[in-house]
C-alpha cells in the first residue's frame, strides 16, 4: 500500500483546503481553537472536531503536506481493518458499514467517512 500510496507524497493541498488550512487564521493559536468550538463563522463550515483535527495538525507540522498524507493513510488503514474484521464475522455487514460511513459524513467527521466508504467498496469489489 506503501508504494501505491507514494505519487501523494508530492502532492499539493487540494479542492478546499485553502480555505479550510491554508488560508485558516483559526489554526494558527490556541485562540484559534476556542474559536473554532465558540464562533461557527470562525471556520468555512461548523464542524468542530474536524477543524480540531486540522488545528493539531497545523500545530505539528504546519503547512507540510507531508504529514497530513500520513494521518490520512493511517484512517484508510485503520478503517480497512476494521471493515475487514466485521466482514469475517459477518460477510453481509458491509452495507451497514457504508452507512455508518454517511452518517458520519453527515456529523462532519468528512475523513472517516469517505475512509469507511472506501474500504467498503473494496471489500464488496473482492
Amino acid at each position: 500500500m506503501v508504494i501505491a500510496y507514494s505519487p501523494v507524497l508530492q502532492a499539493g493541498f487540494i479542492w478546499n483546503d485553502d480555505d479550510y488550512v491554508i488560508n485558516n487564521r483559526s489554526l494558527r493559536s490556541v485562540d484559534g481553537l476556542a474559536r473554532i468550538w465558540l464562533d461557527p463563522s470562525a471556520t468555512p463550515q461548523y464542524y468542530p472536531i474536524v477543524h480540531s483535527t486540522f488545528w493539531l495538525e497545523y500545530q505539528s507540522w504546519g503547512l507540510l503536506n507531508l504529514g497530513v498524507v500520513l494521518v490520512n493513510q493511517e484512517k484508510f488503514s485503520d478503517a480497512v481493518d476494521i471493515i475487514e474484521k466485521i466482514s469475517r464475522i459477518d460477510p453481509n455487514q458491509t452495507n451497514a458499514i457504508q452507512n455508518l460511513a454517511y452518517t458520519n459524513h453527515q456529523l462532519g467527521q468528512t475523513e472517516k467517512a469517505e475512509a469507511l466508504a472506501a474500504a467498503a467498496q473494496q471489500l464488496q469489489s473482492r
